[in-house]
């Protein structure tokens, strides 16, 4: 991952409960989001002036079992956000990861950021760079 700075928690994530999440929503993370949990529980990291917030498995289980974005985004499992109030998903009932940032007031106005993490830096990094 090319990231600018990363900020990880002491402790990674209990992995089963993560898999077991990730299995009962049907969805598939990206290996290297897997390899991050394992490390760290959640964390942030920085691409230029972008920031990336993922969230501990606990805060993606509490979330998903109040049904906060059930209702609005079925088809997306939050695991982060962007900081300024875009969420980072992951599509559900899909074999290959599928990463976007989608605003909850607007549902329809998503953006496909890669199937990985470094492919998630390398789109903001490549929108840091346009706007040069």
């Amino acid at each position: 991952m090319n990231a600018d700075e990363i900020f990880q928690t002491a402790a990674g994530a209990n992995l089963q409960r993560l898999k077991s999440l990730l299995n009962q929503v049907g969805t598939t993370a990206p290996e290297d989001y897997i390899d991050w949990m394992q490390t760290s529980d959640g964390g942030e990291f920085v691409v230029g002036e972008k920031h990336v917030c993922l969230f501990p498995v606990d805060t993606i289980i509490l979330v998903r079992e109040e049904g906060e974005h059930e209702d609005y985004l079925p088809e997306w499992l939050a695991i982060g956000s962007d900081g300024g109030g875009n969420l980072l998903v992951l599509k559900r009932n899909v074999s290959t990861a599928e990463l976007c940032f989608i605003d909850p007031l607007d549902v329809d106005r998503r953006v496909q950021m890669g199937q990985t993490l470094t492919e998630l830096c390398s789109t903001l990094r490549e929108s840091v760079s346009s706007r040069a």
